[in-house]
């Protein structure tokens, strides 16, 4: 079975079909599945790798700024001796 995305609604739909059966508009020869997702699926790989490596480096700013306050803590106790 051959399928395609609607241009305009992005519903998957039979290539049969000469008007999308969801929004009603004329569809023509488009790209095959493989073609029409591989853009969008790695816009959304880069998206995500970008929120991670952000998500990362705000958890190293939190990280770094517990350290300087165990630092501070730890400079501040007076050990028996």
């Amino acid at each position: 079975m051959k399928i395609a995305l609607c241009e305009s609604c992005g519903r998957v739909i039979l290539r049969g079909f000469v008007y999308c059966p969801y929004c009603g508009i004329a569809l023509h020869a488009g790209p095959e599945m493989d073609t029409a997702t591989d853009t969008p699926f790695r816009r959304l790989e880069t998206m995500q790798t970008r929120a991670r490596a952000e998500h990362i480096d705000e958890l190293m700013e939190r990280l770094n700024g517990l350290e300087a306050d165990v630092d501070e803590i730890l400079s501040g106790i007076v050990l028996p001796g």
